[in-house]
């Protein structure tokens, strides 16, 4: 396919010179940095999120370790199975606790390159200035 002009007897603009078009260029720019500010504003949001759910499941350990107080595991003993139950859970907390904070760092350095100005996106009407510079 070809997807040059069809009237090759009118050159291709590529400066806009009239005033109201780059009004308009900086608009929207202007509406594209807002939806950025936005967009990082959700990550943060969502990174909080994950925190208070890692920090949830970590408050349970804490408070079944300090009900076990360090107790041994008594072999034998009718306890066995539970106390070895309740570490097989603690273990598996503190797994699903790690998924959680690891997102929350994601969505941090997400909101981060939002924000950042020298990083580029290719949809910012501004990419190919940014990219000169």
């Amino acid at each position: 396919m070809n997807f040059s002009n069809t009237n090759t007897n009118e050159p291709e603009q590529v400066l806009m010179n009239n005033p109201e078009d780059i009004a308009k260029s900086s608009d929207a720019a202007n509406g594209y940095d807002q939806k950025q500010e936005l967009k990082a504003e959700r990550y943060l949001g969502l990174a909080d999120k994950c925190e208070k759910e890692a920090d949830r499941l970590d408050a349970t350990n804490k408070s079944i370790t300090d009900c076990m107080n360090g107790t041994p595991i008594l072999v034998g003993h009718h306890s066995e199975n539970r106390h070895r139950r309740e570490l097989y859970r603690m273990r598996s907390r503190t797994d699903k606790a790690m998924k959680p904070r690891d997102q929350a760092n994601e969505y941090r350095k997400k909101a981060e390159n939002r924000i950042n100005p020298t990083f580029v996106i290719s949809d910012d009407p501004e990419a190919i200035q940014k990219l000169k510079t």
